[in-house]
């Protein structure tokens, strides 16, 4: 039943939601994150309303452990269980006067998943934001005096594009096992760079186009749908590897082909920031710079160690064959996963 519950309500294991309001004469912090984050850092096992709430002190502690606000003192907060297993945390921040800025930290569960993230909106008089930290921007100075130049805010979510690709294991699989017969077929690295670029070049066109018809509400595909398709795009992907049912030669129409479903789930992972409608072409257009940016820093980096490791017979029968069956086993698990909602794969 909680598993139920679980999938019932929407809303990402890997996302802690708070807003902080700051104009009326009672301020207020709302925290929101799903209790199974609490498994590991609490050893809180299958947890349900009366568990949470027995641990409610040990929760709140590890929770203001975690979550500072150099500004303000975080009061005690009232918890509350909703659907079983998604926690509400209610605070009343006490604020300096006259406040000029906030100085944050923020790093809830990111010692046991390098996946996770927390998303602020702050208001405050006229002033808006909205921050995301992750492992790596764990601080965020706030200053009231000013509004994010659209430099800023573009560069921010450029940020986030790059985060997403370098976590994002199911991406990162499918992109390797694009590139991972270019160094076979052939011998020069220009002939192989200018294949994977061709690769990359497709597959960026596909998802830009899917990522903005998602983002603007144009085609909305379900996230169950997409988080699955995108699996079976790894899977087939790493099946053509070894039957090549498309020609090598035609791999760049594979990642044209898929990129499209890949570009609904970067979609999705935007769409769980809850952002704002003001600038939101900046934010869509700074996200997909940094999907790019990040997967060619990956290519870069792996590119030249295949095409080092691809002399003679070593390379196909101890790296190509062996991460190329590897990747179809973790990709129909994730397929399985996915489309059942077991969630029984760690990443």
């Amino acid at each position: 039943m909680i598993f139920l519950s679980l999938f019932s309500f929407s809303h990402p294991l890997n996302l802690t939601k708070m807003s902080l309001e700051l104009n009326s004469s009672k301020p207020s912090l709302f925290m929101r994150f799903v209790a199974f984050n609490l498994e590991k850092p609490l050893s809180l096992k299958d947890p349900d309303t009366e568990s949470i709430l027995r641990r409610e002190k040990e929760i709140i502690f590890y929770v203001k452990k975690h979550f500072h606000i150099k500004e303000c003192v975080l009061k005690e907060p009232k918890l509350f269980v909703k659907n079983e297993i998604v926690i509400d945390l209610f605070f009343t921040p006490e604020c300096t006067d006259s406040l000029k800025k906030l100085s944050i930290k923020f790093d809830l569960f990111f010692d046991f998943d390098k996946t996770q993230q927390g998303v602020m909106k702050i208001a405050y008089r006229d002033f808006k934001k909205e921050i995301v930290f992750s492992p790596g921007r764990e601080i965020y100075e706030v200053s009231f005096s000013k509004k994010d130049s659209f430099f800023e805010t573009f560069l921010s979510f450029v940020r986030e594009g790059v985060w997403h690709i370098w976590i994002g294991a199911d991406h990162l699989l499918f992109l390797l096992m694009l590139i991972l017969p270019s160094v076979i077929f052939h011998k020069n690295f220009k002939k192989i760079f200018l294949e994977v670029l061709k690769i990359v070049t497709a597959f960026t066109i596909s998802h830009s186009v899917t990522l903005f018809l998602s983002m603007f509400h144009i085609v909305t595909p379900s996230q169950k749908l997409i988080e699955s398709l995108i699996a079976f795009s790894v899977f087939l992907t790493a099946l053509n590897n070894v039957y090549f049912f498309i020609s090598y030669r035609k791999e760049w129409f594979v990642a044209f082909l898929f990129g499209f479903i890949h570009g609904f789930g970067f979609a999705n992972a935007l769409s769980e920031l809850s952002l704002d409608k003001s600038g939101f072409l900046t934010v869509v257009s700074g996200f997909n710079l940094g999907v790019e940016i990040g997967q060619i820093i990956v290519i870069s980096a792996v590119l030249p160690m295949l095409f080092y490791l691809s002399k003679g017979n070593f390379y196909k029968k101890y790296i190509y064959l062996p991460l190329t069956f590897l990747t179809l086993i973790i990709s129909f698990l994730w397929f399985v996963d996915r489309s059942f909602e077991f969630r029984f794969m760690p990443f």
